[in-house]
């Protein structure tokens, strides 16, 4: 009889082309070395570990952690344990159950180790902004996708884009309400203020594609949804806020990326030069 976590393996087993090749095959675990095509046409190597977890899903990380990769960095999608994070689970979970899958997550793979080496020269995550750090952060962030994709593509995009943020305090004096702002594109789109009451949304036209006209209050009801929005927001930044606080105290910086907030020259910048 075939447990489902020993399936798990036998799919990547069928599904590893040529490209990869298993070196240490064992029930509760694979060892492979993969051939990553770099841009100019030479091969890069990469010996990984590929271990069961859960039913459906496995954890990679490199066979000799820290020999290629570093060890551990939030902004190159490296977990505390070495493992590679391939995918956002909170809404695309790479599971394995099927050959299909196997193949899905094989690709997965490549796509990363590929990132990781355009990472490494140019200094940044490729493909634009990167997903929230931190489970609770990656939660707030797909529902706040949820809710902005609700609303239509437009914000959805907007917001995958980076073009969405929330700032404490509302005003524009020294002395500000206690609250939130929210911004579209660099323009203050809505204030929740501490004791609930909202301001910014009556005199505007609501956020969503179909009703370029209306106000929130009178389209649908998108007000409560962009309330909604906004809140998760502020949900995503106060948890990502706690997932850099917490891995400052853990974790000393690679360097190897230059608009981490761990790194020490970012840091610097952050809080105006001063030691």
């Amino acid at each position: 009889m075939v447990h489902r976590q020993d399936a798990c393996l036998k799919f990547l087993r069928e599904a590893a082309d040529a490209t990869v090749l298993l070196r240490g095959v064992r029930a509760d675990r694979l060892k492979a070395r993969l051939s990553v095509i770099r841009p100019d046409g030479t091969q890069d190597q990469f010996d990984v570990l590929i271990e069961p977890r859960g039913a459906s899903s496995v954890s990679v990380r490199e066979a000799v952690v820290g020999c290629r990769l570093p060890s551990w960095c939030p902004d190159r999608h490296i977990n505390a344990d070495g493992s590679f994070c391939l995918s956002w689970a909170e809404a695309e979970p790479l599971t394995i159950d099927s050959l299909e899958n196997a193949q899905r997550w094989w690709a997965a793979l490549f796509g990363f180790l590929k990132r990781q080496r355009i990472a490494e020269r140019a200094r940044r995550w490729p493909m634009g902004r990167s997903r929230a750090h931190g489970p609770d952060a990656a939660q707030a962030e797909a529902e706040a996708e949820a809710i902005a994709g609700s609303l239509g593509y437009r914000l959805l995009s907007d917001l995958r884009r980076g073009k969405l943020s929330a700032k404490f305090g509302i005003g524009t004096g020294v002395v500000k309400t206690p609250g939130w702002s929210f911004y579209l594109d660099g323009r203050r789109i809505l204030n929740i203020r501490y004791d609930g009451i909202i301001t910014g949304l009556s005199n505007r036209t609501c956020l969503c594609d179909l009703w370029k006209i209306a106000t929130p209050s009178a389209c649908r009801d998108h007000q409560g949804q962009v309330i909604a929005l906004g809140m998760a927001l502020v949900r995503q930044q106060e948890a990502e806020a706690l997932f850099w606080s917490e891995a400052k105290r853990r974790l000393v910086c690679c360097r190897s990326m230059d608009s981490c907030p761990l790194n020490p020259a970012v840091q610097e910048k952050t809080c105006g030069g001063l030691a």
